[in-house]
């Protein structure tokens, strides 16, 4: 101990000895200087690299947003068929790249420069993807555009892309650091120099400590801003899928409604009336709601509305199978032609089932109209209320089931006064047939083509100056141009002709008395 300290003694005369020599001083204060540049020339490199290296590292941060903007202005593009919204990716895809290529000019580095066109490389793989999505948007290709968006190779390809940029990303930030460390380093070794340069130089070394702290500060700074950004990036990204997310599943409810409202349509069109297409839109409509109990109602000659289908309607209680206008929910829906939905009062009435008997909490009469006109009302017992869904589906469908019921009707009535028509003309004993306006046949009562010796079916089709008219009672041809039933073609009557003679099958010629009417 007594020896160890007796050295230490030594080495103290030895250091005031060598700062009594003015020599010894003189190399000092060169040494100082020396290191007083070299520590201004390493303090401005690393300020000029750690700017650098912030400057990069936010580049590569924007690069990432850009690219994620890119994405969201397509996905809002193609949701909302909103084609401005695409023109908004071509000057942001510039911005993308040529922040990357600022970012490479900025480096300095290979590797970094390396690393940061690998992210640019990545990223174009993806764009490709993009611009064709982009390119049926333009088309207005929509669907096509937003398979391509919503596919497996596009979101796959975007994975990817956000784990290898974050790689190189990494690669970047760990080159940064190393770049930084070296830095340090050869500060600390100036440092050093500082310590073993007297109490001038160790001073020296305590103000470039003070500013490296400072720097570091600085340093940390900017890091936890870039953190802070990098959470509310994380938000927004997770904020905006959720939306998406969303979106995509109101659009497959909305789908599926729309395959729902298909279906409908193909039943109703194709029943062979009025009775059955009631009956199919009924049942849709109970089947969609989950109703109890319904019924159909649609207006007959009178005015009255007449119940053409029912579902689950009791046998031993008599309700009215027909209203009038303002009378009760039915007649009121039909004279206001708007929606009624009614409360009933707790256990006013009540729904038999197998098992027992439910009172509804709701009851919905709904008008149902085809271009504006009343053509029939549907009632629904409704256990629970209902949903905005439903209400939203039934609005679109109550247009669809009008139309095919007007159709329907209409049908029936055409049939009906078809078959009364063909029952008139069977019936008389006078001869009675049809043409087009080129002198066809369109139609003949059994009595015309008994009297030309025709079948009905041969005859329909045929030229009928042809075949019956074509010559005088005495032989001589008659030009059709000259045939007075052509009057009637332009909108004449011709009544009394019988000065005139049809020819038979057989070739005989019959005389005859007609009149022909448009």
């Amino acid at each position: 101990m007594k020896t160890t300290m007796q050295h230490v003694k030594k080495i103290l005369k030895m250091i005031v000895s060598v700062l009594n020599n003015s020599k010894s001083l003189y190399s000092a204060v060169g040494i100082m200087i020396l290191a007083a540049g070299f520590n201004y020339y390493f303090d401005y490199t690393l300020n000029k690299v750690q700017k650098r290296n912030v400057d990069i590292r936010v580049a590569i941060e924007k690069i990432s947003l850009l690219e994620q903007e890119l994405a969201n202005f397509l996905y809002l593009a193609v949701i909302e068929h909103n084609l401005n919204l695409a023109r908004r990716y071509d000057s942001t895809k510039t911005a993308l790249n040529t922040e990357i290529k600022q970012a490479i000019g900025r480096s300095g580095n290979r590797n970094i420069s390396k690393e940061i066109s690998s992210i640019g490389e990545m990223y174009n793989k993806i764009a490709g993807i993009a611009d064709a999505s982009l390119a049926l948007m333009k088309e207005d290709k929509w669907k096509e555009a937003r398979n391509i968006l919503f596919g497996k190779e596009f979101i796959e390809a975007r994975e990817t892309y956000y784990i290898d940029s974050q790689i190189a990303s990494a690669t970047v930030s760990n080159e940064i650091e190393l770049i930084e460390k070296k830095i340090k380093i050869a500060d600390t070794i100036i440092l050093a120099v500082w310590i073993s340069s007297l109490l001038l130089i160790l001073c020296v070394g305590i103000l470039f400590s003070s500013r490296t702290k400072a720097d570091m500060a600085e340093q940390m700074r900017l890091r936890r801003e870039i953190e802070a950004s990098n959470i509310d990036l994380e938000r927004r990204i997770n904020e905006r899928t959720e939306e998406i997310r969303l979106y995509s599943a109101e659009m497959e409810e909305e789908a599926k409604l729309e395959a729902t409202l298909s279906n409908l349509n193909a039943r109703i069109q194709a029943a062979s009336n009025a009775s059955e297409a009631a009956k199919y839109s009924l049942d849709t409509i109970i089947d969609f709601f989950k109703a109890a109990r319904g019924a159909l109602f649609v207006p007959e000659a009178g005015g009255r509305l007449n119940r053409k289908a029912s579902y689950a309607f009791p046998v031993h209680i008599d309700i009215p199978d027909s209203f009038g206008l303002n009378e009760g929910t039915i007649g009121k829906c039909a004279l206001k032609g708007e929606p009624i939905l009614t409360v009933p009062p707790d256990q006013s009435f009540w729904i038999q089932f197998g098992i027992g008997s439910v009172p509804p909490v709701q009851v919905l009469t709904y008008p149902l109209k085809s271009t504006g006109d009343l053509i029939g009302v549907v009632e629904l017992c409704l256990i629970e209320p209902m949903t905005e869904r439903q209400e939203k589906w039934l609005e679109k469908a109550s247009e669809s089931i009008a139309t095919a019921l007007r159709i329907a009707r209409e049908r029936e009535e055409r049939e009906i006064a078809e078959e009364r028509l063909r029952q008139i003309l069977e019936s008389t004993d006078e001869g009675i047939f049809g043409m087009d306006t080129e002198g066809y046949v369109t139609f003949i009562n059994p009595s015309a083509a008994a009297m030309l010796g025709y079948d009905e079916e041969y005859i329909i089709k045929k030229h009928f100056h042809t075949f019956v008219h074509h010559s005088y009672g005495d032989g001589t041809p008659y030009p059709p141009e000259s045939c007075r039933m052509r009057a009637a073609f332009e909108g004449e009557k011709i009544k009394g002709v019988d000065t005139e003679v049809f020819w038979r099958r057989d070739g005989t010629m019959i005389p005859v008395e007609y009149s022909a009417t448009p």
